[in-house]
């Protein structure tokens, strides 16, 4: 689904962590359930685990929705952050062996100013 508005981008985000929140909140039940038991322990560990596992998905999955919502609004590169000019020409830059290679990177940075902005953002995975 394309995020053309600030709307659906932030419907995304609500459906990201709303099973999220769900499966913490019956998990958090499940470890009240054994509040005086042997079991307690491995539990709250596992909880910890899940909590960290859920913390991660949720910032992978909204910056994946973030860059799609800027990329489909066509910003050009004099207009956005930095870090999205870096992830447009990562590989360019990782490619660059000489000093004379960067150079060139550069340039053509600095030369798409005002053309529209391109990051193949699923390869970062």
């Amino acid at each position: 689904m394309k995020l053309r508005t600030p709307e659906e981008l932030s419907d995304r985000l609500d459906k990201c962590i709303s099973w999220r929140k769900k499966e913490l909140i019956d998990y958090k039940f499940l470890s009240n359930t054994y509040k005086n038991s042997l079991y307690l322990k491995p539990i709250t560990r596992g909880g910890i685990a899940l909590a960290y596992a859920h913390w991660e998905g949720f910032i992978k999955e909204a910056a994946e929705a973030y860059l799609d919502y800027v990329l489909i609004k066509k910003v050009m590169y004099k207009n956005i952050n930095l870090n999205f000019v870096a992830m447009a020409f990562h590989d360019k830059f990782k490619n660059a062996k000489t000093f004379e290679d960067a150079y060139d990177v550069v340039q053509e940075v600095l030369t798409k100013a005002d053309d529209t902005c391109r990051i193949n953002h699923k390869k970062f995975h």
